[in-house]
């Protein structure tokens, strides 16, 4: 990269999505994902509206993009998903009548997915056995902070939510905020669970943690394959001048 290119100011919204997202992914994926998005930061910074117009794309994504897709993973009533799926777009305006009513309406759709979302992990987390209560959970303790790292890193959802930090929803973006965490965090739950009792029958052969794990990585991988597309043409919006 030439310097004069290195120097061009840096949209901070832009800035704060790649850099996060970089820390999320391996060398393979930065060089695939972020390389090409570093080159096109150089020059972004424009007028504070467009920053904040950005911020709130991120937010708008992360609502009617991610929320569904962590979801889908519940086995969801299709009318929440269509709730969320058919939020008004969250934009700059949200200080006005119409903009307060838009992000109300994506709060209270989230709310509702993620108490769902909670209930399925719950109710997945049930052990067929009380014999095998303690030792599922042994291994879904061990699982879940891997997968939920690996998962909130790669599709782009930890960049999304730093970038969102910047919108300019006041205190309306932190309980939404919150929301979509807890439903992200209920969502690789449920997968945990679902690999952990998938693989149940490998128990008495004392590799029940390898094999949960395979099928997490399996499902893991299908889950950041079906986001991450989405989550580099976010990338690219928040990159574009």
């Amino acid at each position: 990269m030439q310097l004069a290119q290195r120097t061009r100011p840096l949209c901070p919204v832009a800035h704060t999505f790649v850099a996060t997202w970089e820390t999320g992914l391996g060398d393979m994926d930065r060089r695939r994902i972020v390389a090409p998005l570093r080159a096109r930061l150089g020059g972004t910074r424009t007028a504070a509206g467009t920053a904040a117009q950005k911020a709130a794309t991120a937010c708008d994504w992360l609502v009617r993009t991610c929320a569904p897709t962590w979801l889908e993973m519940t086995e969801a009533d299709p009318s929440l998903l269509a709730a969320l799926r058919s939020c008004p777009s969250l934009t700059v305006d949200s200080d006005t009548r119409e903009g307060r009513i838009a992000v109300d309406r994506a709060i209270q759709s989230v709310v509702g997915a993620r108490m769902l979302a909670c209930n399925v992990a719950w109710q997945r987390s049930r052990p067929p056995s009380e014999a095998l209560g303690a030792d599922a959970t042994a291994i879904a303790e061990r699982l879940l902070p891997l997968a939920t790292a690996s998962v909130f890193g790669r599709t782009g959802f930890e960049a999304a939510l730093a970038a969102a930090d910047r919108a300019p929803f006041t205190n309306r973006w932190s309980t939404l905020r919150d929301h979509l965490h807890g439903l992200a965090q209920a969502a690789v739950s449920t997968l945990v669970w679902d690999a952990v009792w998938a693989t149940v029958a490998a128990h008495a052969s004392g590799t029940w943690t390898m094999a949960a794990q395979r099928r997490l990585d399996r499902d893991v991988s299908a889950l950041i394959a079906q986001l991450q597309p989405h989550a580099i043409s976010l990338g690219q919006r928040m990159c574009a001048p």
